[in-house]
């Protein structure tokens, strides 16, 4: 069973800030499932509670092992970016 084996004091309080407070809940999801994961909740549970597939979890827990908070986040996505954003950015700086 893949878990979170260590988090110091200063990760725990940072990711109950995010949880917290983040904007985005993608980011609020991934650091509650670390959070979780670290109390030894299995990654079953942790997926039935995000509704998302087991895989998915085990994904966040590797992005966590390997880049830490900066896991959390989703990388930038290839492609064009979206005409709703750059029209607003044209309507807002003219």
């Amino acid at each position: 069973m893949r878990c979170v084996e260590k988090l110091n004091d200063e990760e725990i309080k940072i990711l109950k800030r995010i949880i917290n407070c983040s904007n985005n809940y993608r980011v609020r999801n991934r650091a509650h499932a670390i959070i979780l994961s670290y109390e030894k909740y299995n990654i079953d549970l942790i997926s039935d509670i995000f509704k998302v597939h087991r895989a998915t979890v085990n994904n966040w827990i590797k992005a966590w092992e390997e880049y830490g908070l900066q896991g959390l986040y989703d990388s930038p996505r290839p492609g064009r970016p979206r005409l709703v954003k750059i029209y607003l950015q044209q309507q807002y700086a003219g």
